[in-house]
């Protein structure tokens, strides 16, 4: 007698089909994988706050092509129309340089003070002055605003519809410091003491004050973006406030690097545009009044303070300190934000010592420069492109 099969038809069938329904079943479970692995952010290592290093880097062979280093976001329309509030002692003149150029350039009509330098300052700019700019254009025709002017956003506006704001700051500490001697402060008010000696004497509110609330002295970076002496808290808290409303961008002297790659990425500008040569950072820069001995004093400006010395400069510059560390910070959470942003830097710092190379290699100097700037006319390199 036959013995009774195991297995059944209908639970042999039943097997046959879980069979041919295996590949169907990982194969649709590795296509919900990858579509799950591809929505996963991709991590990217976070940018730390860089020291200010030299221009100069390491030597590599610079690409013809740059790196890919914009956001893969919506492209952005070069700015045409801008208005840079150029504070004292802070890098500015360097910044100044590079806007210059690109507005001459593109044939953009700036204003231009009447005396080569300030825009009404260190009053605020009247637009019926004749004597504080040449009034080549109508209101609101002008394009760009670069030169020495405090910051009034209602008589800015009137002169350039719609403007991108940019400003740069400085630590406070060492802008004093430098305006100390560039100025010849140490000889007309501190009778030939160094800054270190004149701050050992000073007390907040005495007579030594009173001659430095302005460009020159304490709290001259608030002054120039709009602030009036006595530098009120309340006061300050409001500018700011305006500041990071209104302005596109604050640019940090220290990191000049990185703020010259951000100014591009802002601006919607190309990197070579940004490429220029540091400004009145050689003591032969000083004021036409001074004598050998004042740009000596100049070339001093790198002196060291104590602390001491230090925390009674942050007192007197309060205003200057508050502003410089808000926009410290949010100067480098923006580059947290950014795209390759590092490599970019890096890419500047290359082109930079190509640029300086090759005007050593044509016999022009950091004062052919300066000295053609004065009335507004400009020596630099049109032939000179990047590869």
């Amino acid at each position: 007698m036959n013995r009774k099969s195991k297995w059944s038809p209908p639970c042999r069938l039943r097997i046959v089909k879980l069979v041919l329904l295996l590949p169907f079943v990982l194969a649709l479970a590795g296509i919900l994988l990858t579509l799950q692995h591809r929505k996963r952010p991709i991590s990217r290592h976070p940018t730390e706050p860089l020291p200010a290093s030299p221009t100069t880097s390491p030597k590599r062979k610079l690409r013809r092509k740059p790196v890919e280093t914009d956001s893969p976001k919506k492209a952005v329309e070069p700015v045409q129309k801008f208005a840079y509030v150029k504070t004292h002692k802070t890098g500015s003149t360097s910044v100044w340089y590079v806007m210059k150029l690109y507005a001459m350039k593109h044939r953009l009509r700036v204003v231009i003070p009447t005396d080569g330098v300030h825009l009404g300052y260190p009053k605020h700019l009247r637009l019926s002055d004749s004597r504080m700019y040449r009034q080549t254009h109508d209101l609101g025709d002008y394009d760009v605003l670069i030169d020495h002017c405090r910051y009034n956003k209602a008589v800015m506006d009137k002169l350039i519809k719609k403007p991108v704001y940019i400003t740069i700051l400085r630590d406070p500490i060492t802008r004093f410091v430098s305006t100390f001697y560039f100025y010849g402060t140490y000889r007309r008010i501190a009778k030939n003491q160094t800054v270190g000696q004149y701050l050992s004497h000073i007390r907040a509110g005495n007579d030594y004050e009173k001659p430095l609330e302005k460009w020159a002295g304490f709290n001259g970076m608030a002054f120039d973006l709009g602030v009036n002496p006595p530098y009120k808290d309340k006061n300050v808290k409001r500018k700011i406030h305006e500041i990071d409303k209104t302005f596109a961008l604050v640019l940090i002297m220290e990191y000049m690097p990185e703020s010259m790659v951000l100014l591009k990425r802002t601006m919607g500008w190309k990197l070579e545009d940004v490429i220029g040569i540091p400004q009145n950072t050689h003591p032969d820069f000083a004021s036409k009044s001074s004598t050998a001995t004042d740009r000596y004093a100049a070339h001093r400006g790198s002196e060291t303070l104590n602390d001491k010395q230090k925390e009674t400069l942050a007192k007197l510059s309060h205003a200057d300190m508050k502003m410089y560390r808000h926009f410290n910070g949010t100067f480098w959470k923006r580059i947290r934000s950014e795209y390759r942003f590092r490599e970019e830097v890096e890419l500047y710092r290359e082109m930079l010592e190509m640029y300086l190379k090759e005007m050593e290699s044509r016999g022009m100097r950091e004062q052919d420069v300066r000295i053609a700037r004065k009335g507004h006319r400009l020596k630099y390199l049109p032939s000179f492109h990047f590869h």
